[in-house]
């Protein structure tokens, strides 16, 4: 594909290569290591998400420069590249050591002067090439520069990068990007190596041989000419663009979710004595309805490319343990009449070692109550002539869209199984330990590329100043109260990044819609406000985990224990079986009782005997099941 210069045209290209950054989760289209900005600055010229250089003349968070004779340094540049911060890294170290001008020099230094140089040059140029080892495993993009003649490219490590797959050389005249010195071009042939083909093919070009050259000759002329011109750093980045489509990273359709991708093929043999049950309620679940929410989920593993399949000794070598186990998870979202029917293939990574940071914050049930509230408050939601409404958007299986951090390996599920054979994790997948915080972290950066501020007592709040939105993040549940306008400025922009599902917008217009189920409660716009019913299948489950559907109801969810009425047997200890029981059905009970103001004294005092359980709680406990059998 011919390279495109900016124009109309471009700002649709830039404009996808965000969203295709932003769906990756990757934070910088560039960095540079050993120089200043060159490629980073035109990239922001021409719209692409800032980038990073990282050079002695740059500084780092810290406020020092990235100084790379620093350990501390080169290990926080090799996180950076880990972690999948950028979509290419350009390298260029210092080539003193290895130049033909400076075999002149050497001439005039001692053995061990010389061996000094040397030694320098070659301990920044090898740490070059472990970055680029890291970014090619991660399946991103470098480009190394060096003087074509330089005997850098005799280095080991440079031959051993050079024969990964995919890695090429290019020549390159520096004139045909127009390089000059002095108004004079300068030839300088240049050695580009890199794994993204496309910018190897625009960056090969031969000097046209019409036009005379300056010599480069003294150390200041050198110096100038290690600035990348202006159309050498354009034609880079039309490389990286072109490279993106090349690869399925940009293309169309693509917007707001992923390349459409066939249906995955489901072996039917494979469930011929196969009996599924909703795990929530524990009821049957129909079996071809069952298998197809399976079929589905698969599909969009697979267009996510969730994982990549790699021999398991890989898994032993790189971890020193196994694959962890992976399973599936079934629920009926609906009812017993419209059934809708969930499968989620989850990790069973479990707690194994500590991890410096795995959590994510959720924010209180009081943040969606009060943007409710808010919607309803003259002055905030509403005023003469004008008022606000409330959107509610999911995102469609969330987790996908958040890069791993972390070689995770995992066994392939029935449906896809290959003997021999794992996967390692390219996105975040449900059931390991970090995939909550690796989402928290997308969209955060997603909210604040859009214009919005986090708040102070939670991290899940957002508002936008410019926009007067108010936004909570729960999980992938995004609650939003602004004007129409503005609300729907946001649907656009996030439908851009991920696939949702949208809801509802509640508002009080006649057309508006008034109800919409949100975490399992059920929130209600009416004249006189706005509602919210609590989820009901939490005390049908109490109900059945404690036996007493044909129970009679009591009138009261506890009573008071008198101490001197207590027999010998009301003080025993419940078996560890029946304590697991307890345990389970007050925390039920507890997150119940959020939304349940009759229930919340009772569970409290339940809640104060889930460390040691005796016989008299089990029986309390007991009572208030029978309560909630009457109300549930």
């Amino acid at each position: 594909m011919p390279a495109k210069g900016p124009g109309k045209t471009w700002e649709t290209d830039v404009k996808r290569m965000n969203t295709a950054l932003a769906k990756e989760g990757i934070e910088h289209s560039i960095i540079e290591a050993y120089s200043p900005k060159r490629v980073t600055g035109m990239a922001e010229l021409m719209g692409l998400v800032p980038g990073m250089a990282l050079d002695f003349t740059t500084d780092d968070h810290d406020g020092k420069p990235w100084d790379f004779n620093i350990e501390e340094k080169r290990e926080r540049a090799m996180s950076l590249v880990k972690s999948k911060k950028a979509l290419l890294i350009i390298g260029s170290p210092m080539c003193s050591a290895f130049s033909q001008l400076q075999n002149l020099n050497f001439c005039k230094m001692s053995k061990d002067d010389i061996k000094a140089v040397q030694d320098y040059g070659r301990k920044h140029l090898e740490f070059c090439m472990e970055l680029y080892r890291a970014q090619h495993d991660n399946g991103l993009y470098f480009l190394h520069e060096h003087p074509f003649n330089a005997t850098s490219w005799q280095n080991e490590m440079v031959k051993q990068v050079l024969n990964l797959p995919g890695v090429s050389k290019v020549k390159s005249h520096m004139c045909a990007f127009g390089m000059t010195e002095g108004n004079v071009l300068v030839k300088k042939p240049t050695g580009f190596m890199t794994n993204a083909s496309k910018i190897g093919e625009i960056l090969q070009r031969d000097c046209s041989g019409d036009h005379r050259h300056v010599v480069l000759l003294g150390g200041r002329r050198a110096k100038r000419a290690e600035v990348y011109p202006g159309e050498l750093c354009k034609k880079i980045i039309f490389g990286l663009r072109d490279q993106m489509i090349h690869d399925g990273r940009l293309g169309e359709g693509m917007i707001g979710a992923v390349d459409g991708v066939d249906e995955f093929k489901i072996n039917h043999e494979l469930y011929n004595d196969a009996t599924f049950f909703d795990d929530i309620s524990g009821k049957k679940l129909p079996k071809e309805a069952t298998i197809k929410a399976r079929q589905k989920e698969m599909t969009e593993v697979y267009a996510h490319n969730i994982y990549t399949k790699c021999p398991i000794q890989e898994c032993y070598d790189v971890t020193g343990t196994e694959p962890v186990g992976t399973k599936w998870l079934e629920v009926n979202k609906g009812d017993e009449e419209n059934l809708n029917i969930r499968a989620r293939l989850v990790a069973q990574e479990f707690n194994q070692g500590k991890l410096a940071t795995i959590f994510a914050a959720t924010p209180p049930l009081e943040a969606k109550k009060a943007l409710l509230s808010l919607a309803v408050t003259e002055g905030i939601g509403w005023g003469d002539g004008w008022h606000y409404k409330l959107d509610f958007i999911d995102i469609k299986r969330a987790y996908f869209y958040a890069p791993a951090k972390r070689d995770v390996y995992v066994k392939l599920p029935i449906e896809d199984y290959e003997e021999g054979y794992c996967g390692k994790l390219n996105k975040s997948m449900y059931g390991t330990r970090d995939a909550s915080l690796n989402w928290e972290n997308e969209y955060i950066r997603f909210m604040l590329s859009v214009g919005f501020v986090r708040g102070l007592s939670s991290p899940c709040l957002f508002y936008h100043p410019g926009k007067d939105i108010r936004a909570v993040v729960y999980g992938d549940d995004f609650t939003l109260l602004g004007a129409e306008e503005a609300l729907d400025w946001f649907k656009a922009e996030i439908q851009l990044v991920y696939a949702i599902d949208f809801k509802a917008r509640l508002g009080p217009e006649k057309n508006d819609q008034k109800s919409v189920r949100l975490l399992n409660r059920v929130i209600e716009w009416t004249a006189e406000g706005i509602n919210i019913e609590g989820d009901q299948r939490h005390a049908e489950i109490i109900i059945k985990q404690l036996g007493l559907e044909e129970a009679r109801s009591l009138s009261s969810p506890g009573e008071r224990i008198k101490p001197q009425d207590l027999t010998e047997d009301d003080i025993k200890e419940l078996s560890p079986t029946d304590a697991t029981i307890f345990r389970a059905v007050v925390a039920r009970g507890n997150y119940l009782s959020i939304d349940r103001s009759d229930t919340r004294f009772a569970i409290k005092e339940l809640a104060r005997r889930m460390a040691k359980p005796r016989n008299i709680d089990y029986k309390q406990l007991i009572h208030f099941g029978r309560y909630l059998a009457g109300k549930p």
